[in-house]
């Protein structure tokens, strides 16, 4: 049976009003300034034999600043505690000074929030695999062939397929300012994928000429605000590619081409597997986080896009890198607390054993293990393990809870 939670509130930010009264203030104003007195200087008196009265009037603001810090914090620590908060840290503190001497703390923080789960055998989630086929194998084999393909210049009208070297800037027409350039670099003329005001203005273009397209850029508030692309082409390239044979599968270390593409084909579906498996992953902590409703903390939220934008790369302007790693950020934090509730509500355990199976498995010297497991547990690396498998315990029982509707694609 599942452990009891204290009770269901969904609500992550707490605000309390605590009172610090004037003898609190005074016997712990006294205990700083004991310390004070052994660990602070005062001139003409030697370590520690300086008057207490003495200390407490030279380090007055410091002592009332610690005291109050001191009584606030652990005041605020009783509270959480006897109502069971699972709170974030940190603790912000406001202290406002009463006529009688004594204070009013106002204690804000953020916490994880309490819930129950609905009946999660309602919940539908759609899992879509999308099913290889052979034109996939065969478009995989041409873009790996493509990597060894040898540029021939050629001299003619760019036309579909090739490749147009170009040096490039972006002018702004009222002022005539570059404000980007770049030295070298080329263009693919492929219909449907290459920018269609770009592919129609170089395809026919030759060696030597000098390609200018008026556009106009997007920007906050729907306004479109000119600029000038200009290519000075200095060359048309064909791609030339090795044949697709025995012979080519070879050097690449299969026995035919027929295994090799059975191999591209394998590695396909496995990789559609996996994204298939992220998509429902994704879509069940959504579904489930919509049932329940639950208040995200923003420190979780603030931190965890902290995290992502130092690790991930996000090719997208400013405004919308910032949404992109807002979404993720949150759904990150949603899928944090919802499986750590559904831990604490199940009571998932992970033993010993199976944490040690677990390194086991992915030690390629077994005799190395009572090592590096002994290495694990001073380092606690031992326990991160241990929440690591009780995270992904809890998401294949939440998986097999849900009502899954697979659609082949």
């Amino acid at each position: 049976m599942g452990k009891l939670l204290p009770k269901e509130d969904l609500s992550a930010h707490k605000a309390i009003t605590l009172e610090i009264t004037p003898e609190e203030l005074e016997k712990k104003k006294e205990e700083i300034a004991k310390i004070f007195q052994r660990t602070r200087k005062v001139p003409g008196f030697r370590p520690g034999k300086a008057p207490l009265k003495l200390v407490m009037a030279r380090y007055e603001k410091e002592i009332e600043a610690e005291a109050l810090d001191d009584l606030a914090y652990h005041k605020v620590m009783d509270e959480i505690e006897k109502n069971l908060y699972d709170y974030i840290p940190p603790v912000r503190l406001r202290y406002s000074k009463n006529d009688d001497g004594s204070y009013f703390v106002e204690a804000e923080f953020d916490v994880i929030p309490m819930f129950s789960f609905p009946d999660l055998s309602k919940v539908n989630v759609e899992k879509r695999i999308k099913r290889i086929t052979r034109a996939d194998v065969e478009e995989e084999l041409e873009s790996y062939r493509k990597a060894f393909g040898k540029f021939k210049e050629v001299d003619r009208p760019a036309d579909e397929g090739d490749y147009v070297f170009a040096e490039y800037q972006e002018i702004d027409p009222t002022t005539g300012k570059v404000f980007r350039e770049e030295k070298s670099g080329y263009i693919h003329l492929e219909w449907g994928k290459t920018d269609q005001t770009v592919y129609e203005n170089l395809k026919g273009a030759k060696k030597g000429d000098t390609i200018a397209i008026d556009r106009k850029l997007a920007i906050e508030g729907g306004e479109k605000l000119p600029f000038k692309q200009v290519f000075k082409v200095t060359a048309v390239k064909e791609l030339e590619l090795p044949d697709l044979n025995d012979e080519f599968a070879k050097l690449q270390g299969f026995e035919s081409l027929d295994e090799m593409k059975t191999s591209f084909e394998e590695n396909l579906r496995k990789d559609e597997e996996r994204r298939s498996e992220d998509r429902f992953e994704w879509d069940l902590i959504e579904k489930v986080y919509e049932r329940i409703g639950f208040e995200l903390p923003q420190t979780l939220v603030d931190r965890e896009k902290e995290r992502l934008s130092k690790s991930l790369k996000i090719d997208a302007p400013p405004n919308e890198k910032e949404r992109i790693l807002d979404d993720i950020a949150r759904h990150k934090v949603k899928e944090y607390i919802i499986l750590r509730r559904f831990i604490d509500q199940n009571d998932i355990q992970i033993s010993d054993e199976e944490v040690i199976k677990h390194i086991e498995d992915r030690l390629e010297d077994k005799s190395k293990l009572e090592h590096v497991v002994e290495k694990y547990k001073k380092e606690n690396r031992f326990e991160d393990i241990r929440r690591s498998l009780q995270f992904e315990k809890a998401y294949e029982m939440l998986k097999n809870l849900v009502k899954m509707e697979v659609i082949i694609e």
